[in-house]
């Protein structure tokens, strides 16, 4: 198991697969140190593959060879179902899967994975994600290869395949204001396998397999065995992403927020896990928090709450003083997954001073928001408002695009052809599925080759629970993530039990601006956005100063136009010539 990168050649060409090998892991040089000894690859007359992992690994048997990135949690039962040995790889379970289930067998498996199978026989690749895609996975089609890769910025670093500028994802990036899955990358030629979604490819065509989607299910259980079941299911996604995985250690980030407390108390409920497996940290960094939300909700400091889990726990809180205010731009996608991991300007500080990044996994709350909450009492003209609402955030884009801009690529239908999620009978539960969807590509990002991530929230039976349950379970009187408060009421301090939130990202990310102005100032005689015709630079001039002195309320366009622009400044080098 490892990164995944594959190379196949349509024509046959020689390369110095050395030097190949060398560069990818020069991208990872300040990151982590890799045993060349264990590094594993392929080669062939024509065509490629390299698989950098720290695992033993059985990549090639007969006409298939296999490709695993994460883990597959459900890797017992399959040996048993498909009378294989208690030893056998990874690889060997997927293999084999694929021999008894052909195209259908990523339905099989529960993990958090990326998977490539080539089958030689048949001259075609399997490609295939997790449904809550932890593990990155883009894909290369064009006229004289095929590459895969979990990630894209190292393969662009091998300077060996054209690099043009996609517009369609630009167009895309407009007409879709949320966390947007889409498949369309910045690079023509690239695109993005979707959380759940399995492939075929064969020459220069891609074919979808499936897209996995919860199924709809009666739920019947009174209300104290539906969250002893949901707490159950909790637990073990808890014990199967982290207690029974091969990693010996976790790092562990405690916010004093609800959903990472959940998680450490879930830890009570699994007798033999040993505590000191878990390396547990608290960020501080109070010039972030908004003072006021804090002391609305009677708290006076996150990293007590923190100490209090630890206390359960039984394990040392260790505490660090740190800054994201030069993080200016690090929660909005989808562009982060596109930027280069060095770029602070963008994305603030994502190396580590002073230490290596350890080789276990962190664990993370990531997806707590979507699947332990919802949106409720929605009416039935929601559906209406919400078109409403997508063409009031379009249209406050359009405010400073170009007309020849948004005419060329028809933004308009594209705000308005917007696909819905789900097949449910409530409005409330169509939209928690879209906003667990949608949220699961962020969860795929960049900062997945570099360490691996553990969600125990994005887990399949715990989220198909979720989604079938009542309105009433996650929002009761004015307190959100009901069940998963209630689940846990005898374990959580009482401080994080009562908790409500943390307040909005609107002041984090007014400062932010306001604390980076002059560095955006400068931009405004060379602005990118209106050197490619996308916007009228004096409307976007206007726009970010309403928004520096507070009279332009609206956070989100304003980012994500920043976001573009300065992601385009730091890609000339890449996109020189090629804009067009």
């Amino acid at each position: 198991m490892g990164e995944i990168y594959i190379w196949a050649d349509k024509q046959g060409q020689k390369r110095d697969y050395d030097h190949i090998r060398d560069i990818l892991l020069e991208q990872d040089a300040a990151f982590m140190e890799y045993d060349k000894k264990k590094i594993s690859y392929l080669r062939e007359e024509n065509g490629f593959g390299l698989l950098i992992s720290a695992l033993e690994a059985d990549i090639r048997q007969g006409n298939l060879d296999v490709y695993v990135d994460g883990h597959i949690e459900n890797l017992p039962e399959l040996r048993k179902e498909l009378q294989l040995s208690p030893s056998s790889s990874t690889e060997a379970v997927v293999r084999t899967a694929y021999e008894r289930w052909e195209e259908e067998f990523p339905s099989r498996l529960k993990g958090d994975y990326a998977i490539v199978l080539r089958d030689k026989s048949k001259e075609q690749f399997i490609c295939a994600r997790a449904p809550f895609g932890v593990k990155a996975m883009y894909y290369y089609l064009d006229e004289s290869a095929c590459v895969f890769a979990t990630s894209q910025q190292k393969v662009l670093a091998l300077k060996l395949l054209p690099v043009k500028f996609n517009w369609e994802y630009v167009a895309e990036y407009f007409a879709n204001h949320e966390t947007s899955v889409v498949k369309e990358t910045p690079y023509c030629n690239w695109r993005v396998v979707l959380p759940g979604e399995s492939l075929i490819i064969r020459k220069n065509d891609a074919r979808r397999i499936a897209l996995w989607q919860p199924r709809v299910l009666k739920h019947t259980l009174g209300e104290r065995e539906t969250i002893e079941r949901f707490r159950d299911l909790f637990v073990d996604s808890v014990k199967r992403k982290i207690c029974d995985n091969v990693f010996p250690d976790y790092n562990f980030f405690l916010s004093g927020g609800l959903d990472s407390s959940s998680i450490a108390c879930a830890f009570l409920h699994i007798p033999d896990f040993d505590p000191k497996r878990l390396h547990i940290y608290h960020d501080c960094h109070k010039e972030e928090i908004d003072e006021y939300e804090m002391l609305k909700r009677g708290i006076d400091d996150e990293a007590i709450l923190a100490q209090k889990i630890c206390e359960r726990l039984g394990t040392p809180l260790h505490l660090r003083n740190g800054s994201q205010k030069n993080n200016l731009l690090k929660d909005f996608e989808p562009l982060q997954d596109f930027a280069d991991p060095d770029i602070n300007i963008l994305y603030g500080h994502s190396k580590w001073t002073g230490e290596k990044i350890p080789n276990y996994p962190f664990i993370t709350g990531f997806g707590g928001d979507q699947v332990a909450g919802r949106v409720v009492n929605i009416d039935r003209n929601h559906q209406i408002n919400q078109s409403q609402y997508d063409m009031h955030m379009y249209e406050i884009y359009e405010e400073c695009l170009k007309p020849e801009f948004v005419t060329r690529y028809s933004l308009r239908d594209r705000v308005n052809g917007k696909e819905g999620l789900g097949n449910y009978k409530t409005e409330s539960q169509n939209i928690q599925w879209k906003t667990i969807f949608q949220n699961g590509q962020g969860v795929g990002r960049q900062q997945g080759y570099r360490f691996e991530i553990v969600s125990p929230f994005h887990d399949i039976d715990l989220v198909e629970y979720c989604v079938n349950l009542p309105d009433k379970y996650f929002n009761r009187k004015g307190v959100g993530k009901y069940i998963l408060r209630k689940a846990f009421e005898k374990d959580l301090p009482p401080e994080i039990f009562i908790r409500k939130g943390k307040g909005t990202h609107v002041h984090t990310a007014y400062e932010g601006i306001k604390d980076n102005w002059g560095s955006i100032e400068k931009r405004y005689d060379h602005l990118k956005l209106a050197e490619y015709g996308i916007v009228d630079k004096e409307k976007f001039i206007g726009m970010m100063q309403r928004f520096r002195y507070g009279t332009e309320y609206h956070s989100l366009h304003v980012m994500k136009l920043l976001a573009l622009e300065l992601w385009l400044e730091s890609k000339q080098s890449v996109f020189e010539g090629v804009m067009g």
